[in-house]
């Protein structure tokens, strides 16, 4: 069924849903509910940069099991309620959740970027393309619908709170047990659409559609490119690189003029990041300033991100990655450590590492970080390898082991400080008030989280020269 077949009133604000427009809609469930009474739009509102979501109570109309079946009739209009109430009643496929979330777009100056994007369009169609063959993951998504302008959708899925499961984990918890289960549970899932991208039928839908197949991580440099573009004041830095014709390319020279650039100034972003709590001891033993001037001095970072990200972004390895795969969009279940994963917008088709390097990445502070992403590389390299080993594809096997995935994992390095070093002019030029990063933690631990790329960049440098100049040898010898 198509939208031109569908009667669909979208929602500008949380207000606008109503016991009306739930009982009209609700023929187009994916599941089928009982009938409903009411509904109730609660005070909870929440969400991101691109949506809001509210939670809404509902009330069923046969709710009165326990009177007895003369005053169940008279309370009912007339027999034929009734013996639909009794129909509902014996349907055990029909749903009776106590609550279901709304999602909407968030009105303001992103709603541009969700549309001008196709982030809006991801999410619906994750739900609708990608959670039919890997319902576990997702959360239960009752209705999903956008409308031709991708100006507008609407999301009712279930409300995870009400399963026994944590959701509200923090950046950089160093929950150990907890990131053993989301990595395990990623694996799982990039096991399964190691091909599904070349499906002739998604691919065609892709094609005809623009859909999330042929995007791939694209939509992350449009996404930054239309969020800087939202803010009044940008560094004249990021603005140059913003209104470079080759933007959405990775204009290679432009961005390692950007990238050094911020590294001469490192004494002004040390001394942002000193306020924030960092201490001078902490600063004087991870010798930042130190390693930050002399990387700028070794590398020609448009050589390097031409030889890295480009081999990152173009590598064999690819799967239908998530592209924000962190604690506060994942819920893990506290006795089967299964997770659901939300927030599907920046979905795309690329090099599976990403995800987990990015997961890793806000999962785990410095030190910590160091200790335990090796081990946890392990686990998701075992079960991947484990998902796939029963493949006919023999080049699939033959690719995917330990060290192949080492070697890519180490290549997000790249991706990751191309990605980081974007924004630290946002953070140095537009935000002035030192307190306003203080008073959010997400912020504080992101900042924290990009000088620690620039270490890990410094110490991967050499070793990833290392092993591709051992990779050409092996070859030139063959």
């Amino acid at each position: 069924m198509d939208n031109q077949e569908l009667f669909i009133t979208y929602l500008t604000a949380k207000e606008d849903m109503t016991t009306e427009w739930f009982k009209n809609h609700q023929p187009q469930f994916i599941h089928k509910l009982k009938p409903v009474h009411k509904i109730t739009v609660t005070d909870d509102v929440f969400g991101g940069e691109l949506g809001t979501l509210f939670r809404i109570q509902i009330e069923y109309m046969y709710e009165q099991e326990e009177e007895d079946e003369e005053n169940q009739i008279n309370n009912l209009k007339n027999k034929q309620e009734y013996q639909e109430q009794q129909k509902y009643n014996q349907d055990e496929e029909s749903e009776a959740p106590e609550q279901l979330i709304v999602k909407i777009p968030k009105v303001g100056q992103t709603t541009y970027l969700g549309k001008d994007a196709k982030l809006f369009h991801n999410e619906i169609l994750a739900y609708k393309l990608i959670c039919p063959q890997n319902s576990e993951l997702f959360p239960k998504v009752y209705f999903s619908e956008i409308d031709l302008n991708l100006d507008n959708f609407i999301i009712v899925m279930e409300d995870l709170t009400l399963r026994k499961g944590k959701v509200d984990y923090q950046f950089g918890c160093n929950d150990v047990e907890a990131s053993i289960a989301a990595v395990k549970n990623l694996a799982q899932f990039h096991g399964k659409y190691l091909h599904y991208w070349k499906n002739p039928t998604f691919d065609q839908t892709a094609q005809n559609d623009r859909y999330l197949a042929n995007q791939g991580l694209g939509h992350l440099n449009t996404h930054f490119k239309l969020f800087y573009l939202g803010f009044t004041v940008l560094n004249p830095q990021l603005q140059k690189q913003i209104s470079s014709p080759n933007f959405g390319k990775f204009n290679l020279e432009n961005q390692g003029t950007i990238v050094k650039s911020i590294l001469d100034n490192w004494p002004k972003f040390m001394n942002l990041a000193l306020t924030m709590n960092f201490s001078e001891t902490e600063f004087e033993n991870l010798q930042i300033k130190e390693k930050a001037e002399k990387l700028s001095k070794l590398v020609n970072f448009a050589e390097v991100y031409e030889n890295n990200i480009f081999s990152f972004l173009n590598h064999k390895i690819r799967s239908i990655i998530h592209n924000d795969f962190r604690f506060g969009n994942i819920q893990i279940d506290n006795e089967t450590q299964k997770i659901k994963v939300f927030d599907w917008q920046l979905t795309g088709v690329g090099n599976p590492l990403w995800d987990l390097y990015y997961f890793l990445q806000n999962a785990f502070d410095g030190e910590e970080k160091k200790k335990h992403e090796i081990g946890m590389l392990k686990i998701y390299s075992q079960t991947l390898i484990n998902e796939i080993k029963h493949t006919k594809e023999e080049r699939l096997v033959k690719i995917i082991t330990y060290e192949n995935l080492l070697k890519q994992y180490k290549r997000c390095m790249w991706m990751g400080s191309a990605m980081s070093l974007s924004i630290y002019p946002l953070i140095i030029g537009h935000i002035k008030n030192v307190k306003e990063i203080l008073n959010n933690n997400m912020q504080l631990v992101f900042i924290k989280s990009y000088v620690q790329q620039i270490l890990d960049l410094y110490e991967y440098f050499f070793e990833i020269e290392q092993s591709d100049a051992q990779e050409q040898k092996q070859n030139n010898e063959k």
